[in-house]
């Protein structure tokens, strides 16, 4: 993505509901949060083996970007942390995907790359996570990738 598509993605993000508060916010400067941070109990903290979530990993700049937001969005609609850790995981393989396919931008990705990322294992795990952060990022208007679900397909294709 060049530099100029990040700065159209963070202005559709600053136009967006939740995305205007969110990139104030320093956390989003990090590369290594905790769960502590993101504002669950000591409880929950003792709970959830990973007390922290990392990002450096991300090589695609919108790609991190995004994947923080999500975090962002389902801390506030008091997601299982375990659940958002799995999210995040999913999402720096898709990240190393890309990259290996040498897209990154997201114009290029396509329905059937979703796809073939998805088939390439843990694909009950790839398709669940794609599915939630497709309808998220579409919904809060940051970004609209070309996806339509498995199970979606097979119901349009009868």
């Amino acid at each position: 993505m060049t530099l100029m598509s990040l700065q159209v993605l963070q202005q559709r993000i600053v136009e967006s509901e939740l995305g205007k508060e969110w990139l104030k916010d320093p956390l989003l400067s990090k590369d290594i949060w905790t769960i502590k941070e993101l504002g669950y109990s000591e409880e929950e903290e003792k709970i959830c083996e990973t007390k922290k979530i990392y990002f450096r990993d991300f090589r695609i700049p919108w790609l991190k970007l995004l994947t923080k937001l999500t975090v962002k969005a389902k801390v506030r609609q008091k997601g299982s942390i375990g659940t958002i850790i799995r999210q995040v995981h999913y999402l720096k393989k898709l990240d190393k995907f890309l990259l290996g396919k040498g897209c990154n931008d997201p114009e290029l990705i396509t329905d059937d790359l979703l796809g073939e990322f998805i088939s390439q294992g843990e694909q009950q795990n790839r398709q669940s996570v794609i599915t939630v952060v497709v309808k998220l990022w579409e919904d809060e208007q940051w970004l609209k990738l070309k996806y339509t679900p498995k199970k979606l397909k097979n119901r349009l294709q009868k």
